[in-house]
């Protein structure tokens, strides 16, 4: 996933890939408006054009989890894989994916979150959550 200006490889934006993920991950379609308000301006003032390949796995919600961690505490949450391991699966939290087959992206309330066997445990801070299991 690049948005290059036509015709020079060297002008990417750096957000390309995790704005397609977070539209299309886990849904039946999605769509993506290939703007610099939406992806930023690499290269102010040159045409730009977003070019996406995508292999649509129908990722079924495996597991849904809500959880309201009380004001001013912290809270480990444990989401189970099923014995699938933790760098196969995506975890959601709303609509925001905050762990990608191995790789944790920092979200609002959520500080870490760390694989151990098949699980993995988010750090999370106060506040309503909705975890999503894909696979």
């Amino acid at each position: 996933y690049q948005r290059r200006v036509h015709g020079d490889p060297t002008c990417n934006s750096v957000k390309s890939l995790n704005i397609v993920q977070e539209k299309c991950i886990g849904k039946n379609t999605c769509s993506v408006l290939a703007s610099d308000t939406v992806f930023g301006d690499p290269c102010s003032g040159r045409s730009k054009q977003l070019a996406v390949q995508y292999k649509c796995n129908n990722y079924d919600p495996k597991f849904i989890y809500n959880v309201v961690i009380p004001v001013g505490s912290q809270a480990l949450v444990h989401i189970p894989t099923f014995g699938i391991s933790p760098k196969a699966v995506i975890v959601t939290e709303t609509k925001s994916i905050v762990w990608n087959k191995g790789q944790f992206t920092p979200t609002d309330g959520i500080i870490s979150a760390n694989p151990s066997g098949y699980e993995i445990i988010f750090n999370t801070g106060s506040g309503s959550y909705q975890f999503t299991l894909l696979y």
